[in-house]
């Protein structure tokens, strides 16, 4: 494995959601109920506007 300059390194801490501000940039994983409803299963903040 090589890690060049342009390499992102990041780490993980934890948060809230009154961290989530507008723009920011997210992934959510779903889980589907027995409604069809999805449920997030967790929030990562990956990066703001």
């Amino acid at each position: 494995m090589t890690v060049g300059d342009s390499t992102s390194v990041q780490r993980a801490v934890p948060a809230s959601l009154s961290d989530v501000k507008a723009g920011d940039r997210l992934i959510v994983p779903t889980r589907q109920g027995p409604d069809g409803a999805l449920a997030a299963v967790g929030v990562q903040i990956v990066g703001g506007n």
